[in-house]
C-alpha cells in the first residue's frame, strides 16, 4: 500500500516536483474556495511572468542553476566553469534594486491585450524571495540586498 509520503516521493526527483497524481486530488468543499476555482476556471486567459534576480543577468529564470538543465539553460551565459557561474549568480542580490520595477504598467498592458490575471512569480528555484520572510535571508528586503 503506497503512503503520502511514499507518492511524494515517487513524483519528487533532485527536488523537481514532476507531477500531481489525479487520484490524490482532494477536491475542496468550503463555499468560498469552490466559488473562486470557479472564477479561476472562467478567466481563460492568463500572463504569468518570471521577474527576479536572474533578470540582472539576462538569462531564462533560474534554470542555469541546474546542473541537470545545463544542455539547454546555460546557452545564454558567458562562463569559464558552473561553480563560478553559482557564485556570481547568488551574488545578484547585492546588486538587486528594482527602482524601474512599474507593476502598475505591466498590469495594464496585460489588461490592454486582454489578459484576465496575471500571475508574478515572486519566488524561483534559486530560493530569492520578493517578499519579507523570517525563514531566509536571502531576501529583498535583506541588509546585504541593495
Amino acid at each position: 500500500m503506497s503512503t503520502i509520503t511514499d507518492e511524494k516521493d515517487d513524483v519528487v526527483e533532485q527536488g523537481v516536483h514532476n507531477y500531481s497524481s489525479a487520484k490524490s486530488y482532494v477536491k475542496p468543499t468550503e463555499p468560498e474556495v469552490l466559488e473562486q476555482l470557479e472564477w479561476f476556471q472562467d478567466q481563460k486567459l492568463a500572463l504569468m511572468m518570471h521577474w527576479g534576480l536572474y533578470c540582472q543577468a539576462g538569462i531564462v529564470a533560474s534554470w542555469a542553476l541546474s546542473d541537470v538543465d545545463e544542455e539547454w539553460s546555460r546557452h545564454q551565459i558567458n562562463w569559464t566553469d558552473a561553480e563560478t557561474f553559482k557564485k556570481q549568480y547568488y551574488d545578484l542580490n547585492k546588486s538587486f534594486n528594482p527602482i524601474r520595477f512599474q507593476p502598475e504598467e505591466w498590469a495594464q498592458m496585460a489588461k490592454d491585450c486582454g489578459f484576465k490575471y496575471l500571475l508574478l512569480t515572486t519566488k524561483h528555484h534559486d530560493g530569492f524571495c520578493l517578499w519579507d520572510s523570517k525563514y531566509t535571508d536571502y531576501k529583498v528586503t535583506a541588509e546585504d540586498c541593495r
